[in-house]
């Protein structure tokens, strides 16, 4: 079992902030026998926001992603030495 946190506070670059977010990422891996296995892997990236405040320019940005989960089959081809 994988289990991986990231987590980015918020910060300020003039007149151009970004919001804090976290992303978390967890897979786990099952083998048959020495050839096949299986992995599956769940990914979450909260809710991405900016903000650009400027004289002339004011632009909000907000994006979700929606959960991923992901299934990988593996299979070993020739000799395991």
């Amino acid at each position: 079992m994988r289990i991986q946190w990231i987590y980015s506070s918020p910060e300020r670059d003039f007149q151009f902030r970004n919001f804090g977010w976290n992303w978390f990422s967890a897979s786990y891996t099952h083998s048959f026998n020495r050839k096949v296995s299986v992995t599956g892997t769940l990914n979450y990236q909260a809710h991405i926001r900016h903000r650009l405040l400027a004289p002339f320019v004011q632009e909000f940005y907000s994006e979700r992603r929606p959960v991923e989960f992901k299934i990988k089959l593996l299979k070993t081809f020739g000799s395991s030495k």
